[in-house]
């Protein structure tokens, strides 16, 4: 019953930080209530999985909180903003210190998310002639690594293009139409994949080791 009410009352202020800002930045696409609801709903389970698996909660929020709303308007408007993308890094990198993470792991982690994703901006920049990776999930991943630390960020980094191929064929599945030419927001799958690693990194790598390394 305590956890109940702890999630609910924590569902709730993020829901209000989450749709405020969100709304705030993607005033050009407005906040369809599809989008609205896969937001709260996106909130709830957030703040129920931290709440039940996490052993440092404060912090956990803040990143959820954080990988909702970069997300969410990336999903909008096809733009990480770079403004809260900087003051996150800011808040994730106190926070992982706060909460233990040591400060050298904590740069590793910033340095290895931002040059895996550098590096794929450039390879995908030379092969397509143009901007096809936005950099903005180059910075996104970078503040991502301050708070997961260099192994996690790795598996982060991997498990993104996984979440993001499944989402993918399910949208396809389910009739939604996506051409070639068709732009693609990256930054939910990123978020997707960083919430997931940040809760649940040993489980991620037992079940890696049963399937791949027997």
């Amino acid at each position: 019953m305590q956890n109940l009410l702890t999630i609910t009352l924590l569902s709730l202020l993020m829901g209000v930080v989450c749709l405020t800002v969100i709304k705030y930045f993607s005033e050009e696409s407005p906040l369809t209530k599809t989008a609205g609801t896969l937001i709260v709903i996106s909130v709830i389970i957030a703040a129920a999985l931290s709440v039940t698996y996490s052993n440092r909660l404060i912090p956990e929020l803040v990143f959820m909180t954080f990988l909702i709303i970069t997300g969410g308007i990336d999903a909008l408007t096809k733009t990480v903003v770079v403004f809260l993308t900087g003051l996150g890094a800011v808040l994730l990198a106190i926070g992982a210190y706060l909460s233990g993470l040591p400060f050298l792991e904590i740069a590793l982690g910033g340095l290895v998310g931002f040059t895996l994703y550098g590096l794929i901006y450039l390879v995908a920049k030379a092969i397509y002639k143009k901007e096809a990776f936005g950099f903005g999930d180059v910075l996104f991943m970078g503040a991502i690594g301050l708070f997961l630390g260099p192994w996690n960020t790795l598996i982060a980094g991997v498990l993104t293009f996984y979440v993001a191929l499944v989402l993918i064929l399910i949208q396809k599945v389910i009739g939604k139409v996506m051409n070639r030419t068709s732009e693609v927001a990256f930054a939910p799958y990123m978020a997707i994949a960083a919430g997931v690693v940040s809760l649940f990194s040993r489980s991620i790598v037992e079940l890696y080791m049963k399937l791949f390394m027997v």
